[in-house]
C-alpha cells in the first residue's frame, strides 16, 4: 500500500530549509511541455527566496514520505512587482487587500471525480 500525501502550511523562514526540494520540483515539471524550461538550481532558489523574506507568504508542501512532490505559493499581491499590481489599479483594486496565487507544482497524477 502506497503512502497517503499529506500537507504542511509554511510562511517565511520557515520554508528556507526546502528551497533546494522547491527549487529540483519546479525544474522538474516545468520540464515538461508545455514549459519545455531548463531552469537551474540557483536560479529558482533565488526566485523562491521571496517567499522566505515575506513573514505573510504562504507555501503548502505536499509530502509522501519524506519526498516534496507538490507545492502551491502564495504572495500577498503588494509584495509583486509593479507590472503585475498595475493591472488590478487599472481596474479599482486595492493591492493591499489582495493576495496573489503564485504557482502549484505537482509530480502526482491529478484524479477527480466527473458526475
Amino acid at each position: 500500500m502506497s503512502e497517503e500525501p499529506r500537507l504542511q502550511r509554511l510562511s517565511g523562514n520557515a520554508i528556507n530549509p526546502y528551497l533546494p526540494d522547491l527549487a529540483r520540483l519546479r525544474i522538474q515539471v516545468f520540464w515538461e511541455y508545455p514549459y519545455l524550461y531548463q531552469g537551474t538550481v540557483a536560479y529558482e532558489e533565488n526566485y523562491l527566496q521571496r517567499y522566505v523574506d515575506n513573514p505573510a507568504s504562504v507555501m503548502v508542501l505536499v509530502w509522501i514520505g519524506d519526498q516534496v512532490v507538490g507545492a502551491s505559493s502564495g504572495l500577498p499581491l503588494t509584495a509583486e512587482p509593479p507590472q503585475l499590481i498595475e493591472p488590478f489599479l487599472t481596474h479599482g483594486y486595492d493591492p493591499a487587500r489582495l493576495f496573489y496565487y503564485g504557482v502549484g507544482v505537482t509530480q502526482l497524477p491529478v484524479a477527480c471525480k466527473v458526475d
